[in-house]
């Protein structure tokens, strides 16, 4: 008795989520073909094995969750040189490999980090930057490559979205 009874309610459960399922999968590819150039470019960092100028100027938008119509790279550097994030020599060059200074100055500009006595002295620099970086814990210590992989610029962002939180 009991048995016949949950038995019916079980196949009203299963065709529900089916029902669901097919509503899901259905929107999924009814989706646009085009995928944001904001979710690509974070879906593909972590596999890159040198990261670019580009992808820490295109990083940095995506932590100040600043949206742009257009993602040409000329407009997401025009955008940071219009907050003083970044410098205007660097935007020559987006296909430059990304080193730990510039990264460090970026980040310290984006979070207004404003540094010890020699970054109030003498204004941020790669390297004084760098070092108020690692004093608030966003860049490991002793690293020994030059430039930054896609997995650490990741990294540096998701600890830059933390301090953002608890400041």
């Amino acid at each position: 008795m009991v048995s016949s009874f949950i038995l019916p309610l079980i196949f009203v459960r299963l065709r529900d989520y089916f029902c669901i399922l097919i509503l899901l999968l259905a929107s999924v590819l009814m989706l646009p073909d085009v995928v944001s150039a904001q979710a690509s470019f974070l879906r593909d960092l972590p596999d890159k094995g040198v990261a670019t100028f580009e992808d820490g100027c295109r990083g940095v938008v995506a932590l100040l969750k600043i949206s742009l119509p257009d993602p040409a790279f000329e407009k997401v550097a025009k955008e940071l040189l219009d907050r003083k994030i970044i410098r205007k020599d660097w935007a020559e060059k987006p296909a430059t490999p990304l080193a730990w200074g510039r990264i460090s100055y970026m980040v310290c500009r984006t979070l207004k980090i404003r540094g010890g006595l020699t970054m109030t002295i003498i204004g941020p620099t790669e390297r004084y930057a760098y070092r108020e970086c690692i004093d608030k814990g966003l860049m490991p210590v002793g690293h020994k490559a030059k430039y930054l992989t896609g997995a650490d610029l990741m990294a540096i962002l998701y600890k830059a979205e933390i301090y953002i939180r608890e400041h």
